[in-house]
């Protein structure tokens, strides 16, 4: 175990790993000879450093129908490489008109996910969507939409404020956005809490009577979880305890009468006596 020092975590950016576009390229523009002038996306990603970064996306129409070539630019003008895109007619059955029938490119690919090298070797996943699906880069007839909703990472930010988690996970939270999770805060188990001894600063120690303790992860084997921004409520029955008070001054005042009582006789009886 160690102290929790948020602090230590200020001014942190993560990197950008991913990147997922959607949106549709004009149909209208393939099959044409000569092919009009490429349509230009940029798409924003950040460094380890935490600075923002562009990548250029280059989509030229070819004079095949239904065919894109991609061509990806990095922020310094590197030329990280080509994707051709071919989409289906939707004529030929079974396939679904504007998604992507394959993806051709000499860059790491898979199931739609091109692999990047950018900014000297950051590696970034640029998803362009599924083969048959509608989920990613699609063309139908119409404008050019592409966009990249879909992004991690976030820039540089300076410390704002501090979440915990019901599993004790400590996060910190920054103004860019950023949630890190930094830590995680265990939650003790004894065999007798009600051996520990209270001590300054609303904290317990252990006593021969309470014996050892185990930690776990909060909400796992024996513990409870954590509720964070949350006050105890105050556990005394106010109509109990008014209840209480009542019958103890009702027998304090028995008790003082009977005092009472038996002083008037002692004294009575000291009088007699006389």
């Amino acid at each position: 175990m160690q102290p929790v020092n948020i602090n230590a975590f200020n001014n942190i950016g993560t990197p950008t790993t991913q990147l997922g576009l959607q949106g549709n390229l004009p149909a209208q523009l393939t099959g044409l000879a000569p092919p009009p002038g490429p349509l230009v996306t940029s798409v924003e990603y950040f460094t380890p450093l935490g600075a923002a970064q562009t990548l250029t996306l280059e989509w030229q129409a070819t004079a095949t129908p239904n065919q894109f070539d991609l061509s990806i630019t990095d922020f310094d003008g590197t030329a990280l490489g080509t994707v051709t895109i071919d989409f289906d007619d939707g004529i030929t059955p079974g396939v679904t008109a504007g998604s992507p029938a394959a993806f051709t490119t000499a860059l790491p690919e898979a199931n739609g996910v091109v692999t990047l090298t950018v900014n000297g070797g950051q590696v970034i996943e640029l998803s362009l969507g599924n083969v048959g699906g509608l989920n990613g880069i699609t063309q139908f007839v119409g404008d050019n939409s592409v966009r990249a909703p879909v992004r991690d990472g976030t820039p540089a930010g300076e410390l704002r404020g501090v979440e915990i988690g019901d599993d004790g996970t400590v996060f910190a939270i920054f103004d860019s956005g950023a949630r890190l999770a930094s830590f995680i805060v265990p939650v003790a188990d004894l065999a007798n809490p009600n051996g520990l001894q209270p001590i300054d600063g609303n904290a317990f120690q252990l006593t021969r009577d309470s014996g050892t303790f185990r930690l776990f992860n909060p909400g796992e084997g024996p513990s409870g979880e954590l509720r964070s921004n949350a006050l105890e409520v105050a556990n005394v029955e106010i109509a109990q305890e008014i209840t209480s008070i009542i019958e103890t001054q009702r027998a304090y005042s028995s008790n003082a009468t009977v005092i009472r009582t038996a002083d008037e006789m002692l004294e009575e009886a000291t009088r007699l006596k006389r």
